[in-house]
């Protein structure tokens, strides 16, 4: 007969049955690399998840071995997309072959979670910093979509607004935020000023730009509220 006892206790601790949500593998490329893959074993999209990784030795053309965690989030994150039901993903490698990786936790699209609950915390208040940082942005962007700026004077802007923005932050990680959310966008400046050909192209990547965070910010205020909730 089988024990159900410890599957029982793991879904009065987590909330959830683990064995019927995410499962794991730990297998071997054939470039030699290991690989942890994860299973969305669910009816449910996971927009992130924490997995952690530890390596014994240092492989060629590094001086320290990899050890630490690594955080995938489809909402708070750019080139992260959510893992679909019965998508199976690699969530990280490594080329020593004696590496140990675990998936920590993950949230699902509709708040729930998986795995360790500080974890799971750990991505809300992540992306409440992101969402606080689009929210500091999003104003200064409203305001330039329509005007006929050059890209100079669009960065010199934003510049200014960081700057002022960062003067009020006290907390070191969601300045941090702050910082990473106008680096991305001064890359996507630079990236859009090579390509446009004249200054309606320009204007309509600042629209495409405002459109893009404001679809970002609806979709992280939508997540917040259950998220919160779910990591209690």
């Amino acid at each position: 007969m089988r024990n159900n006892l410890p599957v029982l206790l793991l879904t009065l601790f987590f909330g959830v049955p683990l064995y019927s949500q995410i499962s794991t593998s730990i297998v071997t490329a054939d470039s030699g690399q290991l690989q942890l893959k994860i299973s969305n074993d669910s009816g449910k999209t996971i927009t992130a998840y924490i997995c952690s990784l530890q390596e014994t030795v240092a492989p060629a053309g590094r001086t320290v071995p990899a050890s630490g965690e690594r955080t995938m989030d489809s909402i708070a994150s750019y080139g992260f997309k959510p893992v679909l039901p019965g998508e199976t993903r690699i969530a990280a490698t490594s080329p020593d072959a004696h590496a140990k990786f675990e998936l920590l936790a993950a949230i699902f699209e509709d708040g729930t979670t998986f795995g360790n609950p500080e974890m799971t915390a750990k991505i809300v208040s992540h992306r409440t910093h992101v969402l606080d940082a689009l929210r500091a942005i999003l104003p200064v962007l409203e305001k330039s979509k329509d005007q006929d700026f050059t890209t100079d004077t669009f960065q010199q802007q934003l510049s200014s607004a960081r700057d002022e923005a960062l003067q009020k932050i006290t907390d070191p990680t969601a300045a941090a935020v702050l910082k990473g959310e106008y680096a991305a966008l001064f890359r996507g400046i630079k990236l859009e000023a090579r390509r446009s050909t004249g200054l309606q192209e320009h204007l309509q990547y600042q629209q495409d730009v405002v459109k893009g965070m404001q679809e970002r910010e609806q979709a992280l205020a939508r997540s917040k509220p259950s998220l919160a909730q779910a990591s209690q």
